[in-house]
């Protein structure tokens, strides 16, 4: 996907409200292949190079081993298997899964040397940053192995394809790799691993090799300089805040020597379980509690409180026992206490909360799940229920409307206040938290800004989460002396210190009046009709006000669709008065015998609603004989010459039948009725129809079922229609075709909708028949099932299969006539699966990786970030455009991103990412904290270093990696078939070239190229510097976008793939990125 036009202006320029290029809207998408190009491969999956490596490891010291997309791709979920070399690793220790939007959820099966691990991430952030390994294993090297011994890793995929985000597929693919035993420098460990850990946080690193000059890097994380503890271990303090989970951790000695590690924030596993461990993958998402029966990892720096809830019973015996847990930090709780699991079965319901966030995930047995074997257990997403609050009115219910059919109810609460009147309303409003304990500030505010609401007590602790709390009582006050007659609004709002509960906002009105109506007699009214339809008297109720006379109007509320049986008089009134209502049952229409309804008085200042309900006496109807095969005729088919009987078992309802009657239109005595049991022994009547003297064509016949024993029972008819054929039965179906659509990961399921039915019939009736199900591809996704006498439901189960064309049909055979048969073609286009959205949490932001590169490392002033992560924007993903003086939004769809408190220009939003522009603001700072928003909520993604200048090359996927997006100096797009010519020119797209010369305007539009980098640059080619003719900012886009032209040299290797490097004030850009040469 080219991203850049061709020609001598490819960037046009933005209006108010555009869209920004889509080099910013294609970077989500960059991973996943195009529709067609899956079709064009017939839909086989893709081919996915996975590498493995492992560093030289010592004898005795434990070795990561890494496994890692050669080029980076979205992935969504996948399986594999490690067997490691015996005679050099002992038993595997530890599994981590990494995803560049912290959602990675997974199950590690640890079995002595064999390791299983299945992984998902609803974001595809699995292999999407290049470099960053899929998944690590943790072993150790056997003490005593001679150096140099080079040990074997076999993976194994099993044949099973991976799946990015829209359900394409691919098959990993890769050599078994090895490990060498051996080297001096070495990280053995990092902790802690992972969970946000505030500035100054010490970090520890174990490991081989380290001296006093050992220098510590962690990618993306601002550090203070490294503390010498010994030869085996290193710690670093934190400048900002961060979270590690997946940053690369480097040591550097003097001589030269390196070496990296990936951390994570790993706890110990479930203990062994029939001789394999299982070890939990959490995700990195925080959340505060959860229904159902979730492992929990305390991600704080501090022990936290769990608290188990569960709800026992029904009626009652309704029970909710709790129990309380306490979690190290980095430790792993399974399920509840002892005491409280002894008493869960599987028919109750847990609900946990904790008092700080923690990481959860959920295991279930697999059932068609296609990312389990059988009998393993797979992650399924623990729910984040923040503690919410709720109130109950619990005395003096504020009400203005009186209903009686559903109680004193009133939304928003309302309370009515005789003007005049020295008393004050005093009501009680109970609260509780549906989770955990929180802290309540509680005030109130009116819209007029008269103080006549108030609250006590202003502060105090809701209880939540145990079944002994009773909630905690506010009184509410209500004082409207000195007020004139009309309607007030207030609120009463209970806010919370807890960031993860929202605020709790109940609205209340106050009307003053000076006149309350009331009606009697009180309760709702009830008229029965007599036999001859007519009723009762009219009733009539008396409304009276209190104060001043007050107008009445009365209204019917609900419309009298089954007849107007209801009326009221008189409509308008001025109190005290009589109204009459009256009910007519005669006015009913068809066979309603009940109807309800409501009358309404509404007053000037509060209203009374009375049910009113009709009953109709039910004319009931002789009793009936039922032959139990409804309306529709009984259809029966055989071959023209068969003596062997067509028949149909008729039971149920037959009671007290004992006589049968036959007519056959034109006579004959081909149909037979006949009292008997069937093979299980109950009684009915065998409906045969008789072939044998029949030539082909149509025969009608009628059975009646009556009784001798009781006349007052009325007979059954049932019609008889007999079908005969003389060779073949002709079959027609309808449609003739199908031509069906599903999204990838969908299926039918059973429930078969019209569009998924084949109708078949034979001379307009409705055949009974099979169907049977073959596809040109040996996928099982499409079988065939009977729905009715004439109808096959086709099903459809696309949870294996990738977008693309699929072919099959279903072979229809009749049930009467195997002979008779018709082939229905099925062709299913499978459509990409719907992108993933938010869900429904608070924003969490994981990862900021370099708009181009794709790779986590510090920012510079003006470079496009892309910031990855969960509920970070809206659904289906929003472009960005400009505000009408020309500058790039800070703010869409309720997303926001702050560098040190400075909006950062959006350029995309989605739930799993943001992609924006870092403020010029952040110029000269030694690091910059990265808050996300959305929709209100705001979380801390970290402290990311800042540096002058962090160069980065657009490529033509956007992966970050392989060709670099290139024009050549004819301005067609440079690739292996289209390579540049030595000595040509030719130009590309960056970002991170830092501050400009005029300074860059943070979120401006570049309206010439007048602007230009402060820092010296410059361009390898395959180790050959080219020429830099000149780097602008390209006209028309966001400042921070360059366009770089250069002239390659004479000198530079030719090939497909010749390494380009942009250096910008000393630092590189990330390797990996290439150009074509001829």
């Amino acid at each position: 996907m080219r991203r850049w036009a061709s020609g001598p202006d490819p960037l046009p320029l933005r209006q108010p409200g555009s869209h920004s290029l889509a080099i910013f809207l294609a970077v989500s998408s960059f991973l996943l292949p195009s529709f067609s190009e899956v079709t064009a491969a017939q839909t086989l999956p893709r081919s996915l190079p996975v590498a493995i490596s492992a560093p030289d490891t010592p004898p005795g010291a434990l070795a990561q081993i890494r496994l890692t997309l050669r080029a980076p791709r979205a992935i969504a979920s996948g399986h594999l298997a490690l067997d490691l070399d015996p005679a050099v690793f002992g038993p595997a220790v530890a599994a981590d899964v990494f995803s560049a939007n912290g959602d990675q959820m997974g199950l590690a099966r640890l079995n002595g040397r064999h390791v299983e691990v299945y992984f998902r991430s609803a974001m595809g952030g699995i292999g999407r940053i290049p470099g960053m390994p899929v998944l690590t294993i943790v072993a150790p090297v056997l003490d005593g192995t001679p150096t140099g011994t080079r040990g074997s890793i076999a993976v194994s995929f099993a044949g099973r394809p991976w799946k990015d985000v829209q359900g394409y597929q691919y098959l990993p693919q890769a050599e078994a790799g090895e490990i060498k035993v051996g080297g001096h420098l070495l990280i053995e460990a990092v902790s802690p691993g992972g969970g946000v850990l505030p500035a100054g946080s010490k970090v520890r690193i174990d490991g081989q090799g380290f001296t006093a000059q050992t220098k510590i890097e962690i990618e993306g994380v601002a550090v203070r300089a490294a503390s010498f503890d010994g030869v085996h271990a290193m710690a670093v303090t934190l400048e900002a805040p961060a979270e590690l989970t997946g940053k690369r951790v480097v040591a550097r000695n003097p001589d030269g020597m390196w070496a990296d590690f990936y951390p994570a924030l790993r706890g110990v596993g479930s203990p062994a379980f029939q001789g394999a461990a299982f070890q939990p993958v959490f995700p990195s998402q925080p959340a505060w509690a959860a229904d159902g029966w979730p492992m929990v990892q305390n991600a704080s720096a501090g022990p936290i409180d769990v608290t188990y809830l569960a709800r026992i019973g029904a009626g009652p015996y309704l029970q909710y026992p709790t129990a309380t847990g306490r979690l190290e930090p980095g430790e792993i709780a399974g399920g509840p206490p002892v005491s409280l699991a002894n008493r869960v079965s599987s028919s109750s319901a847990l609900s946990i909360s904790a008092s700080k966030p923690v990481r959860m995930v959920m295991f279930r047995t697999p059932g068609q799940d296609e990312d389990a074997a059988p009998g393993e257990l797979i992650p399924v997403t623990a729910g984040t229920i923040a503690p919410a609050l709720t109130e109950t009115w619990t005395e003096g219910k504020p009400v203005c409307s009186e209903d009686i059919s559903v109680g004193a109810t009133e939304d928003p609460a309302c309370v009515v206040w005789l003007t005049g009147s020295t008393r004050t309303s005093s009501l009680a409003l109970n609260l509780r938290a549906s989770a955990l304990s929180i802290p309540v500030t509680a005030s109130t505010s009116t819209t007029d800004g008269v103080p006549w609401l108030s609250v006590s007590p202003e502060h105090a602790t809701v209880c939540g989460g145990s079944s002994d709390c009773q909630g905690t009582t506010f009184s509410v006050r209500v004082n409207p002396s000195g007020l004139a007659v009309g309607e007030y609004r207030g609120s009463l709002v209970f806010a919370s210190s807890n960031a993860m509960c929202p605020p709790r906002v109940v609205p209340l009105v106050l009307r003053v009046a000076e006149s309350i109506i009331s009606v009697k007699p009180a309760g709702g009214l009830s008229f029965i009709s007599k036999a001859d339809g007519s009723v009762a008297a009219p009733i009539e109720l008396k409304v009276s006000s209190t104060g001043a006379q007050a107008r009445i109007s009365a209204s019917i509320l609900k419309e009298q669709t089954h007849g107007a049986w209801l009326s009221i008089t008189p409509e308008e009134a001025t109190t005290p008065a009589t109204f009459t209502v009256t009910a007519d049952a005669t006015a009913l229409t068809g066979d309603v015998y009940t109807s309800v309804n409501y009358i309404r008085f509404a007053g000037p200042a509060n209203s009374v609603t009375k049910l009113v309900s009709l009953y109709r006496p039910v004319q009931t109807p002789p009793p009936a004989i039922s032959t139990g095969a409804g309306n529709n005729p009984i259809l029966l088919w055989a071959q023209s010459g068969s003596h062997t009987p067509s028949t149909r078992f008729l039971s149920g309802g037959l009671y007290p039948a004992d006589e049968a009657t036959v007519t056959t239109e034109g006579g004959g005595d081909w149909l037979t009725a006949t009292f008997t049991k069937d093979s299980s022994g109950a009684p009915g009547v065998l409906i045969a129809a008789n072939a044998g003297n029949l030539p082909a064509g149509v025969y009608r016949g009628n059975i009646t079922l009556s009784s001798t024993t009781h006349p007052e029972y009325m007979p059954a008819q049932a019609a008889v229609t007999l079908v005969t054929w003389k060779d073949s039965l002709p079959l027609t179906v309808s449609p003739e075709s199908l031509r069906l659509s599903i999204p990838s990961g969908g299926s039918t399921g059973s429930s078969c909708s019209q569009d998924y039915r084949v109708r078949v019939s034979s001379d307009g009736l409705p055949v009974g028949s099979t169907g049977m199900a073959a596809t040109t591809d040996g996928h099982a996704w499409l079988k065939a099932m009977k729905w009715s006498e004439g109808a096959v439901c086709i099903v459809v189960d696309a949870r294996e299969l990738q977008p693309g064309e699929y072919e099959g049909s279903i072979l229809i055979t009749a049930t009467a006539d195997s002979q008779s048969s018709i082939t229905v073609p099925v062709s299913l286009s499978v459509t990409e699966a719907a992108l993933p959205v938010s869900n429904g949490g608070p924003p969490f932001g994981f990862t900021m990786v370099h708009g181009a590169s794709q790779t986590v490392q510090p920012v510079a002033p003006g470079e496009v970030i892309t910031v990855r992560g969960v509920n970070l924007g809206p659904a289906g993903g929003t472009a960005v455009g400009i505000d009408v003086e020309g500058r790039q939004l800070t703010e869409a769809g309720g997303a926001r991103l702050y560098f040190d408190g400075v909006a950062a220009p959006l350029l995309f939003v989605s739930p799993g990412e943001v992609q924006a522009v870092a403020p010029y603001e952040v110029e000269g700072r030694l690091f910059s904290e990265i808050v996300v928003e959305f929709q209100g909520a705001r979380s801390l993604l970290g402290g990311v270093p800042v540096v002058t200048a962090a160069p980065g090359i657009y490529t033509a996927d956007g992966s970050g990696q392989g060709q670099a997006e290139v024009l050549n100096e004819d301005g067609s797009g440079n690739s292996a078939e289209n390579p540049a010519d030595r000595g040509t020119a030719l130009s590309f797209v960056a970002t991170g070239l830092g501050q400009t010369a005029p300074a860059g305007m943070t979120g401006g539009t570049t309206e010439d190229e007048r602007k230009r980098p402060l820092l010296s640059m410059a361009v390898t080619l395959g180790g050959i510097e080219a020429v830099v003719v000149e780097a602008s900012p390209v006209v028309g886009q966001v400042e921070g976008v360059f366009r770089v032209k250069i002239r390659l040299p004479e000198e530079v290797p030719s090939g497909p793939a010749v390494p380009m490097v942009l250096r910008v004030g000393g630092t590189s850009s990330a390797p990996g990125i290439t150009i074509a040469v001829k």
